[in-house]
Order: structure tokens, then sequence, then C-alpha cells
């Protein structure tokens, strides 16, 4: 199925917002290589497209898929947040976490296609939900040699999964609106926008989980080791100086890990079952036969396009240093405002009511944008969002962390929730209008830079110091910003003198 979009620009972005999948037709340009060939969706077979119950079936597939994804990312979630504080020594923490996003980088390659053509969708999430129970087990008696192997398996399945849960929403989509008439641009910000919704719960419930189980059970500490704390923490903070020694970063005690490790699992196990027994396969709405909902190239093949695509595309070349560092601050907030801030001076148990706010915040002001872009246009809002990081960054800078003021760390988890939220969809935005009908190779170059950046950040992060970290977020976003004006100067130009010469054409 094809859908035709006037006004290419505004819905794409009206998409986007929704976390929609874009599924348009290609138009090969001179200097572009087609990444698919477009061909017509095939019509529901009759048996389901006679059965009136069809209609509220395919609505409980996509209810009961974005259960299963919250609770398995409810378990990824609260385990991830609280890595680099729960596993300090020798980095083991943030090495776990380096470990997953090369694992991600790795597999994006390759590894999507082969398993949902050898499963099919349903069976490749439960095989990938399966596949995370390692890296869960593996919190309880930690080690470089059982984590970091886990933390590497957890990464390589979340490549097929993406891509398996993009599609059966693509999918089901394309069925619902042949049966009910409704447009395809319609249902799939529905869809998407329910499924993402689904998702940030994870983001509340995984760390109120851990949150709640190690504050109603670790003791408090006493006001010694309080000032004992402090005195490292924030931008003091370093690696390794003094860690041991601070009382907040004592590691729980084997009860208090094995009930979260007990607590996950039962999350695990219920998406496990959620899939299963939930969720029906794509197979009855010939699965293999729509490829317009599938990835399109695969493998290196897809890899030389996105690179192909870097080269030739200039205005994608100046969202590439934005996009890293997007990777990089988020980065940043996982390991190191919760260890270095969070943990540091207040304390292992209050990780997760911290991330909650920024999880909130991050989901609350996505669902806005697209007022605020509407009204305010995307370039002033990108350098509200700039104004504001800066601030956020320059606050870390100067202000000593301390549980006397709590306020402060939820003001600034929601600021930075709310500069992620502009940052990623106004990113993914310009990914998709600029991608001149190559949305899949524009999507691996997001993918990548976005990746790369993550993995830098935590790699640095077991090395660098509190300091020097936020001097390099602070001066590769003026470099990312920068290159973004550039970008729109750029376009406004190409724009104008089209224009004109239109203008005079007409003439």
């Amino acid at each position: 199925m094809t859908v035709r979009i006037d006004n290419r620009e505004e819905a794409m972005e009206m998409e986007v917002r929704a976390g929609g999948y874009v599924n348009h037709a290609f138009v090969p340009g001179e200097d572009v290589e087609p990444i698919q060939t477009q061909q017509p969706a095939p019509s529901v077979s009759p048996e389901v497209e006679s059965s009136p119950e069809e209609k509220s079936r395919i609505v409980r597939n996509v209810v009961m898929l974005s259960i299963a994804f919250m609770f398995n990312f409810t378990t990824k979630v609260g385990t991830v947040n609280l890595q680099s504080s729960l596993n300090p020594t020798d980095g083991l923490g943030t090495a776990s976490l380096v470990a997953i996003y090369v694992g991600l980088v790795t597999s994006n390659a390759t590894l999507p296609t082969i398993v949902l053509r050898w499963v099919g969708c349903k069976w490749t999430v439960i095989l990938t939900f399966l596949l995370m129970t390692p890296y869960i087990a593996f919190q309880y008696h930690t080690s470089f040699y059982s984590l970091v192997p886990a933390s590497f398996l957890a990464g390589v399945v979340g490549a097929p999964l993406g891509v398996a849960a993009n599609k059966y929403l693509a999918v089901t989509a394309e069925v619902y609106s042949e049966i009910t008439g409704t447009p395809l641009e319609v249902v799939i910000p529905r869809f998407f926008g329910f499924f993402l919704l689904m998702c940030q719960g994870s983001q509340v419930l995984g760390n109120l989980i851990t949150s709640a189980v190690i504050t109603s059970i670790e003791p408090p500490l006493n006001e010694t080791a309080e000032r004992l704390a402090l005195g490292t923490c924030g931008i003091a903070f370093c690696p390794g100086d003094g860690v041991q020694l601070n009382p907040n970063f004592r590691r729980p005690d084997e009860g208090t890990i094995l009930l979260i490790i007990f607590i996950f699992s039962g999350a695990l196990i219920a998406s496990i079952v959620t899939m299963v027994l939930g969720v029906d396969s794509l197979r009855r709405y010939s699965e293999d036969d729509r490829d317009s909902s599938a990835t399109g190239l695969s493998g290196f093949r897809l890899l030389v396009v996105t690179f192909r695509q870097l080269f030739r595309e200039r205005f994608l070349q100046l969202l590439v240093p934005l996009t890293f560092w997007l990777g990089l601050e988020q980065a940043f907030m996982i390991a190191d405002f919760t260890e270095a801030y969070v943990s540091c001076a207040w304390g292992l148990g209050d990780i997760g009511y911290v991330m909650v706010a920024h999880g909130v915040s991050n989901a609350a002001f996505s669902l806005l944008i697209g007022w605020l872009v509407k009204h305010t246009g995307r370039l002033l809002a990108m350098l509200l969002a700039f104004v504001v990081h800066v601030c956020v960054i320059i606050t870390l800078q100067v202000w000593a962390p301390d549980p006397s003021q709590p306020t402060v760390f939820f003001v600034l988890a929601v600021l930075w929730g709310f500069c992620d939220a502009i940052w990623v969809v106004q990113i993914i935005s310009l990914y998709s209008i600029l991608s001149s009908g190559n949305e899949e190779a524009a999507f691996s170059n997001y993918d990548l830079w976005l990746s790369l950046g993550f993995i830098v950040g935590f790699s640095y992060s077991a090395v660098l110091c509190t300091r020097i970290k936020l001097h390099i977020l602070l001066g590769l976003l003026v470099v990312g910003v920068t290159s973004y004006i550039v970008l729109e100067w750029k376009r406004y130009s190409q724009k104008r003198a089209k224009s004109t010469e239109d203008n005079t054409s007409g003439k």
C-alpha cells in the first residue's frame, strides 16, 4: 500500500511526533539509490475481511503487544539506570552499558531481517525476551566474565526486537486501514503513539520498583556518613577516587538484590506469557507478502547504502554532530548524573525516583512538542532546548549536590527530559524530511551515530572526572547546534533560490 501525502514535511513531523512509522512511497532521483521496490500491499484474506470481530481483534493485538513490551522494558530500564552506581568498582557498570550498545550496533547490520524471516515477528519478540534473562540473572553475582557478555547479548537482541515491533504495528495498521477504510496516515500514529506511551510507562515502573525496594530495606546513612559522601560528589566526582569509601555506593545486601531480581523476573515472565497467549501471529495477515511494511534492505547492503547516502547528502552530514551529541548526553544522564550526583550525594535508592521525574517529563513534553513547533517553528524550538540545556549543564558545574535540597535533583531531571523531548523528536523529523525517499538509510544513519554517542559516552564514563565530561558535553553541544543552524540556513537559501527561479520562469 502506497500512501500519498501532499505536504511531505508537515506530515512527516506529525507522524514522528506521534511515534509513527513513516512508510512513504519511494521516488528514486538521479543521485539516490532506491531502498526497496514498493509493491501494493495484499488485501486481507476473505475470512479475515468478513469477520465482524477482526477490528477489535487487531486492537487487542496492539494493546497486548504494548503491555508485553511495557513489562519487558520495566526490567531493562530499572536495571540499566542502576548500573553505574550498583557496580562502580573498576567501571563494571559502565562497561556493561558499553557492551549493550556495541551489541546493538553489531546486530543491526545483519540480524533483524534474518531472524524475522526465520521465525516471524511474534516469535522473534518472544525469543528476544527469553535471551534477555541472563542480563537480569547475572545482576546477583556480578563480574566482568558474566555481566559484560550478558549485556552484549541484551544489546544483540535489541535490533531484531525493535524491527519486529515496528513491523508488527505497521502491518496491523495496514490491515486495520483496509478493513475500516480509515486512512493509513491516521491509523499509524494512533498505534505507534499508544505503543510508545506504554513503553514510557516502563520508565516509571522500573525505576519505582528499584527505589521502593532499596529505600524500604536499606538503612539510612547517619550524619557523619553523609558529610563524608558530599565532599566527592557532583563536579568533584572522579571514578575510582574514594568510591569505595563513600557509604552511598555500598552494594545492597544479597536479599535486596534477590528481591529486585525476583520482581523483574516476574515481569519478564509476564511479558513472554502475554506475547504467547495474547498476540496473534502476523501470518494471519499474510506477513511474508507485506514487503512494504518490512525492512527493505538488510545486512551489509543496508550498511553500504547508509554510508553512501551520508557521503552524498550534505544536509545529513550537518546533522551528524548533533546526533552523536544526543547519544553522548543521554549516556551522561544514565551513567554520570545518576552516579556522580544522585547516588553519590543522596543514595542508590533515590535514583529511581529522580529518573521517574526525567521519564515523565520526557514523555509529557514529547506530546506537547507538536504544539510548540506549530507556534514557534522548529528553529526556535531547537534554540530553546539549546539555551535550557546550556543552563542545566552550567548549573551542574556550579551546584554542589546536597540531599537537603531534593527539589534541585528533580528540577534538573525534568529540564533534561524537556530538552531530550525536543532534541529527539526534531532530529528524527529532520532525518525523515531530508531522506529524499531513503527513509531506511536515513534512520540507519540516525541509529548509527546515536549508538556511537552512547558507546563513547559510556566508555569514558569510567575514566574521566565529571568536570571534564561536562566540558565535553557543553563544547559538543555548541558544535552540534552551530552545524544545525548552518543546515537550516542552507535549506532556507535553497528554497529561496528555487522560489526566485520559479517566479522568474513564470514571468
